[in-house]
C-alpha cells in the first residue's frame, strides 16, 4: 500500500520512466553503484559485487555499459583482474571517446592491506587491446582507500584517495595524475596542508580551465569542540601544483560536515554538496556552496533538503544541460521505510527549480547510496542500491526521471484561515497557469486522528472535490504536496503538536539592552492558551526615589496582590487585550517594582481556564554580572505557541491569474524567501500585526542579517522603528501599539540588505 500512496502523491508532478534492475547477477549483494557518461548519452554503471567471481572471492567491481536510449550493450562484466582479496569502494568517469575510468580499493595482502587500483575500460565500440590494471599509489605501506577519478578535456585523470599513517598522523589524501593510457604524468603527491588528526573521504573534479579542485573531510580543523568533521578544499593547475591552499568549505562548523561533492560549472566556478549533522534543526541535512574559480565563496551556504525530519546524506551533485544543478540524497523514512531516494533542481543562484521529488518507485527497506548524470534539461539518470527487491539481499536499480517546479505560486496574501486556530501553513503552485479557474477553493481537515490528518479540496464555486483524502501521517517537517488540479498543487507545512514555539519566538531589541531571555512554561502549573503575546516594553527611566517613572503594568507579587510595578505590559496579539503578569520578587529585595534578575510571569487568560493561577508562559532574565542595560521604548519579547490541525481548521484561496507572484529574488518555490504581509486587522484600532519572512541566502545582500522595519506617515515622516538588528532566516511577527498615533494613513517599509519591501495600512480611531 506504500508503494502505491508515494506514487499517488507525486504521480502528477514528474515525469519518470519506471525503475529498472542494473545487475544481471542477483544471487548475492550488490552495492556501490556509480554512474559515468559520455557526450553522446551512453553510460555505465559501476558497483561492487559479492561473491560473483567465485563462492568465496569477497567483492569484486562489474560494470554494465547502456546506449542513451537505456538499452544494455553486452553483458555485465568485471572489472578488475585480480580477485584476490577484495575489491569495493569504486569511482568511475568515461573519457570523450567511450572508454572508462574505473577506481577502487583492492585488497591483495595483509602488508599492504588496500592500495587504489586503476582499469581502463575499453567502450563497447573499441577494438583496442584493454590495459591490465595497475595500483594508482606508489606509497603501499597500511592502507590506501575510499578513492575517486575525474578526468579533463585532454583525456587525462586524477585519482584521490586517502592513506592511512603516511602524512605522520591517522589519514591523509594523495593524488596522482595519468594520461588516458595509464601512464602517470606526477608523483603521487600529498593533498592536505593540515595533517594534525584525520584528513579522508576526498572528491576531485576539474574545472573549465584544466585546473582541478579537491574537497576532504579534516577532524577538528574548523573548530576543536564541539566540531567533528569540517570540509576542505584545495585548488591545483593542470600540472598538478598547488595554486590556492586549502579554505574552509562550511560556514556552520558544529557537529559533522562530511560526505563532498563537486560539480564544476560551465559559467565558471565550481559548487559542493554535503551533509552537515544537526544544522537544519534534526540529524543531518544536504546543504550547498558556490565558489568561484579562485575558490573564493558566492553568496551564503544553503540548505537543499525541503524535508528536515530525521536525517538526509549521501548527496551528489552535477551540472544540468541547461546551467542548472541537479542534487541527489539518501533520507530516514521519509517514503514511510527506512532509506529511500529524492532529487531536486536549484537554478545557478541557488534558488529552487523543482520541487525535492522521490526518485525510487519501490520503497520498502533501503534505497540509497545514489548517484546520477544528468541527461537532459531537467531531466537525470539515477542509479542507487536497493535492499530485497529482486532477491533477499541489494541489488542495483536506476531510473530516468525528468523533475518539474512550478510557474509560480498565488500570493499568501490571498490565502484566508476561516476559521481554527492551528499555525499550519500552505502553498499554492502554480503548474500550469493556463488552467487556472479563478475560482475559490477551502481546504479542510479530518483530524480525528491528530497524528493521520486527510486533507480534502473543494471547489466552491461548484461543489467539486478536486482532493481527497490525501493524506498527512508522517508528522512535522516532511515536503507534503497534494496531487495537481486545475493547474495548481497545494503544498502544506503541518504542526501536529500544541507548545511554545520556542525557534520562531524571539526579542526585538532597538534599545542595546544587554540582557537576555529565555522563555520557559512558567513558575508552577501551567495551562497553555491558543494564543501568540507580545511583552512590550516603555520606558526604564527611574527618578531619584529609584522607581520606575511611567510603569506600565502592575504584577502579581510573591503576596498575591498586584503591587508589582513593571515597566512594560503583557499583549495578546490573538485575542487583542492585555495579560496578567507575575514578578516573584525575592525576599531580600521586594521593592514593589520588577529588576533585571527578576522573572517574569505571563497568566493564562481566564477565557482559556477557570483556575488561578496557571501559567501561560515565563520569561527567565539573564544579565550580564556587569553593568546592566535596561530595555527601553521600542523593544518587545514575542511568545509564540505553535497550534496543531484540527477539525475545525479551513482555509480558503483564488486561484486566479494577476494572484500569482515570485519573491524578490525570483524564485517560484519558496514565496516567504523575503516577503512582507498585509499587517491585519487593517484598518486597526489601537494596535495590528506585521509578519514578514527572510532568508540569509539571497544573492547579491551585503550584510543578509540585517533587518529594519521602520513606520512611516503619509508625508514620509519616520513615526517609529520597529525592528532595527540582525535577525536570524525565519519568519517573524511584530506588535505595532498605535495608541499614541493619530488616526490616518500609514506606511511600514521592511527593508533587508540590498532588498526593501513596503505596505499602507489604515488606522481608524
Amino acid at each position: 500500500m506504500k508503494k502505491f500512496i508515494i506514487l499517488f502523491l507525486l504521480a502528477s508532478n514528474i515525469i519518470a520512466q519506471n525503475e529498472f534492475l542494473v545487475n544481471s547477477g542477483i544471487d548475492s549483494t550488490q552495492r556501490a553503484p556509480v554512474i559515468a557518461k559520455d557526450n553522446n548519452g551512453n553510460y555505465a554503471i559501476v558497483w561492487q559485487s559479492m561473491n560473483q567471481a567465485s563462492p568465496n572471492s569477497g567483492y569484486d567491481i562489474y560494470c554494465q555499459f547502456f546506449g542513451n536510449t537505456d538499452q544494455k550493450v553486452l553483458d555485465e562484466f568485471r572489472v578488475n583482474d585480480n580477485i584476490e582479496g577484495e575489491q569495493h569502494q569504486p569511482s568511475a568517469a568515461m573519457f570523450s571517446n567511450g572508454d572508462l575510468a574505473v577506481v577502487y580499493s583492492s585488497y591483495e595482502n595483509p602488508e599492504s592491506i588496500y592500495d587504489i587500483r586503476v582499469k581502463i575500460v575499453r567502450s563497447p565500440a573499441s577494438s583496442i587491446p584493454p590495459i591490465a590494471e595497475f595500483i594508482a599509489n606508489t606509497t603501499t605501506i597500511n592502507s590506501q582507500s575510499k578513492p575517486d577519478v575525474d578526468i579533463d578535456a585532454e583525456d587525462n585523470f586524477v585519482v584521490t584517495w586517502e592513506s592511512w599513517y603516511q602524512d605522520g598522523s591517522y589519514k591523509g589524501v594523495y593524488a596522482r595524475k595519468f594520461n588516458k593510457e595509464g601512464i602517470p604524468l606526477s608523483a603521487e603527491f600529498q593533498i592536505n596542508t593540515t595533517t594534525l588528526n584525520s584528513q579522508c573521504g576526498s572528491s576531485v573534479k576539474f574545472l573549465g580551465n584544466g585546473n582541478f579542485v579537491v574537497v576532504w573531510e579534516s577532524w577538528k580543523q574548523d573548530v576543536a569542540t564541539p566540531s567533528g568533521y569540517g570540509l576542505y578544499g584545495k585548488i591545483f593547475d593542470k600540472d598538478c601544483n598547488m595554486l590556492i591552499d586549502e579554505f574552509l568549505i562550511n560556514s556552520y562548523t558544529n557537529d559533522y560536515q562530511w560526505l563532498g561533492d563537486i560539480t564544476k560549472l560551465n559559467s565558471g566556478g565550481f559548487v559542493i554538496v554535503w551533509c552537515s549533522w544537526e544544522q537544519d534543526g534534526d540529524d543531518g541535512g544536504i546543504y550547498i556552496q558556490k565558489f568561484d574559480d579562485n575558490g573564493v565563496k558566492s553568496g551564503s551556504e544553503k540548505l537543499v533538503n525541503k524535508t528536515t525530519v530525521n536525517y538526509q546524506w549521501l548527496p551528489k551533485v552535477n551540472e544540468m544541460p541547461d546551467g542548472k544543478i541537479g542534487i541527489v540524497w539518501s533520507s530516514w523514512l521519509q517514503d514511510g521505510s527506512r532509506e529511500g531516494v529524492y532529487a531536486k533542481l536549484l537554478n545557478s543562484d541557488l534558488s529552487e527549480a523543482a520541487f525535492e521529488t522521490p526518485v525510487n518507485e519501490y520503497t520498502d527497506s533501503y534505497q540509497w547510496e545514489p548517484d546520477f548524470i544528468p541527461t537532459a534539461t531537467d531531466e537525470m539518470m539515477v542509479t542507487w542500491a536497493s535492499w530485497g527487491q529482486y532477491n533477499n539481499d541489494y541489488e542495483v536499480i536506476a531510473r530516468r526521471i525528468k523533475l518539474t517546479g512550478p510557474q509560480g505560486v498565488i500570493g499568501s496574501k490571498f490565502y484566508e484561515h476561516s476559521s481554527g486556530t492551528t499555525t499550519s501553513r500552505f502553498y499554492v503552485h502554480v503548474m500550469d497557469s493556463t488552467k487556472l479557474t479563478g475560482d475559490k477553493y477551502e481546504l479542510s481537515f479530518n483530524a480525528s486522528d491528530t497524528k493521520n490528518i486527510l486533507v480534502n479540496i473543494i471547489n466552491t464555486s461548484n461543489s467539486q472535490l478536486v482532493v481527497e483524502k490525501f493524506p498527512i501521517n508522517k508528522g512535522e517537517g516532511i515536503f507534503y504536496l497534494t496531487p495537481e488540479f486545475d493547474g495548481v498543487t497545494v503544498e502544506i507545512q503541518p504542526n501536529f503538536s500544541f507548545d511554545l514555539d520556542y525557534s520562531l519566538s524571539y526579542n526585538v531589541n532597538n534599545s542595546g539592552s544587554n540582557l537576555s531571555f529565555n522563555i520557559g512554561k512558567g513558575f508552577g502549573q501551567s495551562v497553555l492558551a491558543p494564543i501568540d503575546i507580545a511583552l512590550i516594553w516603555g520606558s526604564t527611566e527611574k527618578g531619584i526615589d529609584g522607581l520606575y517613572l511611567y510603569p506600565l503594568e502592575s504584577a502579581y507579587g510573591s503576596s498575591g496582590q498586584k503591587v508589582v510595578k513593571c515597566p512594560f505590559y503583557a499583549w495578546n496579539i490573538t485575542d487583542g487585550e492585555k495579560m496578567e503578569l507575575v514578578v516573584l520578587e525575592s525576599a531580600s529585595n521586594a521593592n514593589q517594582q520588577w529588576d533585571a534578575n527578576e522573572n517574569i510571569g505571563i497568566l493564562t487568560p481566564n477565557k482559556y481556564t477557570t483556575l488561578f493561577p496557571r501559567y501561560h508562559a515565563s520569561l527567565q532574565v539573564i544579565a550580564p554580572s556587569g553593568g546592566v542595560l535596561l530595555p527601553g521604548v521600542g523593544d518587545t519579547n514575542y511568545v509564540f505557541t505553535k497550534r496543531p490541525i484540527k477539525s475545525d481548521d479551513t482555509f480558503t484561496f483564488e486561484t486566479k491569474k494577476t494572484y500569482i507572484t515570485t519573491d524578490a529574488a525570483g524564485s517560484t518555490l519558496n514565496p516567504d524567501k523575503f516577503s512582507l504581509e498585509q499587517n491585519y486587522p487593517n484598518p486597526f484600532n489601537p494596535s495590528t500585526t506585521i509578519e514578514y519572512n527572510i532568508n540569509f541566502a539571497q544573492p547579491g545582500i551585503g550584510n543578509p542579517e540585517s533587518v529594519t522595519l521602520i513606520v512611516y506617515d503619509i508625508l514620509g515622516r519616520e513615526v517609529t522603528t520597529l525592528v532595527n538588528q540582525q535577525q536570524k532566516p525565519g519568519r517573524y511577527k511584530v506588535l505595532l501599539d498605535a495608541r499614541h498615533l493619530a488616526s490616518g494613513v500609514y506606511f511600514y517599509s521592511l527593508r533587508y540588505g540590498d532588498y526593501s519591501l513596503n505596505r499602507k495600512m489604515l488606522l481608524i480611531k
